[in-house]
């Protein structure tokens, strides 16, 4: 192939994923208005009509019409934060949308905080806020009780008399092993 042909199919490639990411926004802003709507309907007939008459109107399963309504009624509990609008959220999967609804509302206010100083808000983004974060000293808190435990079964049956014991050897590496981790701590603390 040549370097026209080959301009011109990445061109015609790009201008079809632009569409594409037109169009996935378009039918996620349609999939919010038949939630939307399917919950009015619902609040409008009695009791117990509602699946029946969305299976006769729609020939839509009652996992589709909760899952349409669940994806309306947690974009509007996500918008109760100013700056999350649905022009913001629409250009989220579904998944990170039902996410984010359920996230607790400190997880929100941080990607409320993340839209007002003009960041991009992507799948991505939403899943790194969503993800538990990490004890930062859970790994030298382990290392440290690794090492006193180790210590301990070194001394076999001597532990119990191992305060009192008068050989220098053990006590001076188990101190420095402690002062080690303690000074670990301090820095990794202070760093922080």
């Amino acid at each position: 192939m040549n370097e026209l042909k080959l301009k011109k199919l990445a061109d015609s490639i790009r201008n079809n994923l632009v569409r594409v990411g037109e169009e996935e926004r378009r039918l996620r802003l349609f999939r919010l208005q038949v939630g939307r709507d399917l919950i009015e309907a619902r609040k409008a007939l009695p009791h117990g009509k509602f699946l029946p008459w969305v299976k006769a109107e729609f020939s839509m399963s009652q996992r589709s019409a909760y899952n349409y309504m669940e994806l309306a009624e947690s974009i509007d509990k996500i918008q109760a934060q100013p700056p999350l609008k649905v022009a913001t959220l629409a250009n989220l999967p579904d998944k990170t949308v039902l996410a984010l609804a359920k996230a607790p509302e400190k997880v929100r206010k941080r990607l409320a905080a993340k839209v007002a100083d003009g960041e991009k808000i992507t799948a991505p983004v939403v899943l790194k806020l969503l993800k538990p974060k990490k004890d930062p000293l859970h790994d030298l808190r382990t290392s440290a009780c690794e090492c006193v435990e180790f210590l301990f079964n070194a001394l076999g049956d001597k532990k119990y008399t191992f305060f009192e014991s008068y050989d220098e050897t053990l006590p001076m590496l188990f101190h420095a092993v402690l002062m080690d981790a303690r000074r670990q701590l301090q820095e990794f603390e202070e760093a922080a």
